[in-house]
Parts: structure tokens; C-alpha cells; sequence
């Protein structure tokens, strides 16, 4: 039977073999066993019910038994499973550190380890290593390096999954597995066996190899069945873990969503906050529209100014500079004047009767110099042109002041002045001697250290007298404080505000950044600070100490 098996288990991994000699084979396997397979056969109805597969009324309970307990073995791992194979007692877990070490090349057997985290198939095979570890009791365990019979290694295998093969017992096992098979075959044949014939004794034996084979089969069909229900079990049960997880999940991420949507709908703070950073950015940007108005303010100041902190004079080297920057500037105001630059020319104005300049166009048709429009009650201005000029009387036209009057001159040699400052006219060939008896329309220039002051002029400069504005304002701002007070850097100090005569410094409340402490002419000390504002960042070097004091919050507010 055994060669009838491994004939068809050769013939399934043949992948094209002779039909002619598989029928021979066939039929020669049929006559050794006594059994007819093909259907075909005349003599297939008498062996056919031989052919049966056994039911499970008809295994031995002795079978049944020893199929029960070979399951509970594979079931639970434990040392146990050995008992009955081995030459090992049952306590072989507790005594594994006091027994001796296994001898290399010993036959062993490795039990399956398949739970979670470990999948170890073991198998049969022989030792080829030993490994000891000292354990702090003074004790030692092995472990085992096992090379398996159908291929493979394993290192360090625990003595408790190991067990020595008995190879005396698995024979004696075999003997008395046979011996009761061959009982369970006598009993099913009957009590007179001797009276049967070859015939009867041949298909004995076949029962006999049926019911093996009938074992063997639905011995295999059965663990199948169990190694498949027991996957269907746990997966089972895997999928409901996970089912009540993912549950239990949705109801977490659902209150988290429910909390997150109230407290999104409850907190309006965030529109005020974004209001307020608006509204900072307004502010900041107010703040720097007016710091860069001073410091443009300031700049043109200290542009129209000398070194020494004087007006620039129209004599000396800065007069042709100042006339060249002068011819390149566009004074249109708009297209109020005719001609856009200062130039010569032979237009003259109508109501100072003077050349040269810029000059605006009239409705009748001549051109004025937009000054002289401007201060005269009877013109005003429309759309670029200046109306009214026919309303002045002549007699208006002829009046000069006391200084024209004094130092007019001969109307010979005489040229315009290309500077709008002063008004005066040059006189190139003529000669002072004349000068008050003349009484044209054209004023000389005056030298600078000759020159007389308008009397108008001097009695508005003294009245605008503010020489002693700034020892007013210091002793004002300092209200009795000690002058004397120096303060430390990072103080926080409040500067006077200068916008009198000559200069134009808003001041505030800043942080002191330097000290900075320099002689006097008079042998003394004064203090300068470097201070950084507060509103608007600026910044103001070399500030006086009479005018800084002490930052006061409750005179501030």
C-alpha cells in the first residue's frame, strides 16, 4: 500500500507522464493488495464495498482516545506533552536548572511555538551547541543551538521546549500499535478464521489497511477542521475587540468635535482681537505718517540754514549755487505762472513796473508778478489768471518805500537779478551821486554792509522779539527741580518742547540712552543726553540737560 501511495504522490508532481505505463502501474498495485480501483473492472463490485471510506461509528475507541489526547497536547505547550514519548518526568519545568546538559548530537525534539510574538515551527533534529548562563542563585541554565532534520536552525532554544527522542520506545510503541491493529482486524473478520480461504485472508488485510488509512485520513481532516475553526475563533474575536475600539473612538471624536464647535461659537473674543490689531496698525501708522512730517519739517529747516545756523546770503560764493538750483526748479504752482523758471526777458510787470521773475498772466492781456497781485486789495486770482488789474489807479503804481525811494539810480546799465529772495535791481555803470534825485522805477543794489533796513521791517522784528523765550520756557519747565540732576541710562525722562525761534523739536517722554558729559567754556561741566522716544521711536542726540527732567505719571495724566 505504501508503494501504491507513493506512486501517486510521484505521479502529482510528474507533469507529463506515459498513460500506458500509469495503466501497468495501476494494475500491478491492483493485483499486489487484491483490490480493483477502476470501475471499469469486472471484479470492481466485489471489492467495492471495501472501497468505502470508515464511518465515525466504525473507528476503535482506542483511536478516539488517543486522537482526544493528542489534541489537549497540541492545545495546551507545556512540558506534559512529552509524557508518554520521552524518558523525561512531569516536573521537567521546575527541575530544568539542576539537570545535567545535553549532549551534543543528541536527537531532540522541538516543540511549536506559534502564540503572539513568536512563531517558531520546531520539528526534529540533533543538538550542535550548548550554551550555558550563570544565573545569581549559582545555578546554571542551558540553552541549545538545534540543527533540524528537514532543514533549518534554531539558537538558543530553551530546555523546556526540548525533548530527548527515545528511539527504544517509539519502536516499542510501533510493535504494540501493530499488534493492536491486528487484534481489531480479527475481531472484525469473526471467530473462525482458520476455515476461510486466500480469498477471505486477502481481504482481511485489505480492512485492516483501510481502516489505517481511513485513520490516517480523518485523523488529518480533523485537525484541518480544528487548526481552521480555532483561526475562525480568535479572528472572530479579534473583530469584535476592534469593533468595540473603533466604537468607543467615534464617541470620543464625536464629544471632542461637539466641544471644539462651543467653544468656537462661545469665544467672540477673537473678532475683538482682530479689531484691535487694526486698530493698532492705525495708530502705528499715524504715529509714522507724524514722526516722518517733523522729520521732513526739520530737514527743510536745517537745508535753508549755514553751518553757523544763519540764513545763506544771495552775495558771495553760495549766491551762484543757490541761482543754478534755482534755474533747474519747477515754480509753475500748478501752471499759475506763465513762464515755468526764473529767466530775463523784456516782459515787465504791470503793477511794479519791474522786469525779471516769474510772472502771472492778467485778463488784459499784459503779465504781473504774482507777489504784487497777491498784496494788492483791488487783483485776485481765477483759474491761473489774475483779474482786477484795470481797478488800480496809476498814482498806486508809482508808490515805493522808503528804501526804494533812497537808493534808486540811473536807468542805464542795469540788469535783473535772478534770485527771487531780494528785489533789488544791480546797476552796472551808473553812479551813486544821483541816486535821491531820481526817481524812476528801477532801485539800485545796495552793498550788504551799507545796506538799510526797511522800517516796516524793524518794527516787526521787534516786536517779534523772543530772544528771552527759551530762559522763560526752561524755568517754567523745570518748576524748581535741581539742574544739577544727572540721570542714568535707561531713565525715563520727559523733554521740553522747542518750537520757538530758530528751532523745532516736539520733545516727549523717552528713555535716556547715552550720557554724555563735555566741558564748558568756563571750566564747568554740562550734561548732554541721547534720548529715544517712546510714541513713534524717534530719536534726538545731544539734548541740553535744562531741558530734561524727571517723567512724572500723575502730572502726566
Amino acid at each position: 500500500m505504501n508503494l501504491f501511495w507513493r506512486s501517486l504522490d510521484t505521479a502529482f508532481f510528474v507533469r507529463k507522464f506515459n498513460k500506458r505505463k500509469f495503466n501497468q502501474l495501476q494494475n500491478q498495485v491492483e493485483d499486489m493488495c487484491g483490490v480493483r480501483l477502476s470501475s471499469s473492472h469486472p471484479e470492481y463490485d466485489q471489492v467495492r464495498e471495501l472501497l468505502v471510506m470508515p464511518r465515525r461509528e466504525r473507528v476503535p475507541a482506542y483511536l478516539v482516545e488517543f486522537r482526544m489526547s493528542r489534541k489537549q497536547k497540541q492545545t495546551f505547550l507545556s512540558s506534559d506533552i512529552f509524557m508518554g514519548v520521552t524518558s523525561e518526568t512531569s516536573n521537567v519545568e521546575t527541575e530544568v536548572n539542576e539537570q545535567t546538559a545535553l549532549v551534543v548530537g543528541t536527537t531532540v525534539t522541538v516543540a511549536k511555538r506559534t502564540w503572539s510574538g513568536i512563531n517558531k515551527l520546531g520539528g526534529v533534529g540533533r543538538i550542535q551547541k550548548v550554551n550555558d548562563k550563570a544565573l545569581p542563585d549559582g545555578k546554571k541554565r542551558f540553552t541549545y543551538n538545534v540543527r533540524f532534520v528537514l532543514g533549518g536552525s534554531e539558537k538558543n532554544v530553551e530546555r523546556k521546549y526540548i525533548s530527548v527522542v527515545d528511539l527504544d520506545a517509539e519502536e516499542a510503541e510501533k510493535t504494540e500499535e501493530n499488534s493492536v491493529v491486528s487484534v481489531g482486524g480479527r475481531a472484525k473478520a469473526g471467530p473462525d478464521l482458520e476455515a476461510k480461504d486466500d480469498t477471505e485472508q486477502s481481504a482481511l488485510n485489505l480492512l485492516s489497511i483501510e481502516d489505517r488509512v481511513g485513520d490516517e485520513v480523518d485523523e488529518d481532516g480533523s485537525e484541518s477542521d480544528d487548526e481552521e475553526d480555532e483561526v475562525k475563533t480568535e479572528l472572530a474575536a479579534l473583530q469584535e475587540q476592534f469593533r468595540t475600539v473603533m466604537a468607543s473612538n467615534k464617541k470620543i471624536f464625536d464629544t471632542l468635535t461637539k466641544k471644539m464647535e462651543e467653544e468656537y461659537a462661545s469665544k467672540a473674543y477673537r473678532q475683538r482681537e482682530l479689531q484691535d490689531i487694526q486698530w493698532r496698525n492705525y495708530e502705528r501708522m499715524y504715529q509714522e505718517l507724524q514722526t516722518a512730517k517733523r522729520q521732513f519739517d526739520d530737514s527743510d529747516d536745517e537745508g535753508n540754514m549755514n553751518e553757523d545756523g544763519r540764513m545763506p546770503s544771495s552775495v558771495g560764493p553760495n549766491a551762484e549755487s543757490e541761482e543754478e538750483d534755482s534755474e533747474n526748479e519747477d515754480e509753475s504752482c500748478g501752471g499759475l505762472f506763465v513762464n515755468k523758471i526764473k529767466q530775463e526777458g523784456n516782459e515787465m510787470c504791470g503793477l511794479c513796473e519791474l522786469s525779471g521773475g516769474d510772472f502771472a498772466a492778467t485778463d488784459s492781456g499784459s503779465v504781473v508778478h504774482p507777489q504784487c497781485a497777491m498784496f494788492t486789495p483791488e487783483t485776485f486770482f481765477k483759474d491761473g489768471i489774475v483779474h482786477g488789474i484795470d481797478q488800480v489807479a496809476p498814482e498806486r503804481r508809482r508808490l515805493v518805500c522808503n528804501i526804494c525811494e533812497a537808493t534808486t539810480a540811473a536807468p542805464g546799465g542795469i540788469s535783473s537779478s535772478k534770485t527771487s529772495r531780494k528785489r533789488k535791481r544791480k546797476n552796472s555803470g551808473g553812479t551813486f551821486s544821483n541816486a535821491k534825485n531820481n526817481q524812476g522805477g528801477s532801485p539800485a543794489i545796495v552793498i550788504d554792509d551799507q545796506e538799510l533796513r526797511c522800517a516796516r521791517r524793524l518794527d516787526i522784528d521787534e516786536l517779534d522779539d523772543d530772544s528771552d523765550h527759551e530762559g522763560k520756557a526752561v524755568e517754567e519747565w523745570q518748576q524748581g527741580r535741581d539742574l544739577r540732576c544727572v540721570f542714568n541710562k535707561n531713565d525715563v525722562v520727559e523733554v521740553l518742547t522747542r518750537d520757538w525761534r530758530g528751532i523745532n523739536k516736539p520733545g516727549g517722554v523717552g528713555r535716556v540712552r547715552v550720557v554724555n558729559v563735555e566741558s564748558s567754556k568756563t571750566g564747568g561741566k554740562d550734561v548732554f543726553y541721547d534720548v529715544s522716544y517712546v510714541v513713534g521711536g524717534g530719536k534726538e542726540k545731544h539734548v541740553a540737560a535744562r531741558f530734561v527732567r524727571s517723567y512724572d505719571q500723575s502730572s502726566a495724566a
